[in-house]
């Protein structure tokens, strides 16, 4: 027991170095996790085929509200209307 007392003697000064890696690694977990949870509306989207709002792509300049793609349009148009119109 002495021998792991001893051990543990020597992490002393590096006690405020390791407090704040801990403090930084539960930062970037709860961090990291928003990631994921504010790209859901965008996943959503993207999947969904609904346009929300007008824009040249989705409909009428003036429409407003979900409007449902007629032709199933391709990825990148589905994803440019999710995040500029």
């Amino acid at each position: 027991m002495k021998l792991y007392l001893r051990i543990l003697s020597y992490l002393g000064p590096h006690a405020a170095v390791f407090s704040a890696a801990v403090v930084a690694t539960f930062i970037f977990a709860a961090l990291d996790a928003s990631a994921f949870v504010l790209l859901i509306p965008f996943v959503e989207t993207l999947f969904s085929g609904r346009v929300t709002g007008g824009g040249a792509v989705g409909g009428a300049a003036g429409a407003v509200g979900p409007q449902t793609v007629g032709a199933d349009p391709d990825l990148m148009t589905r994803l440019l209307d999710a995040t500029v119109y």
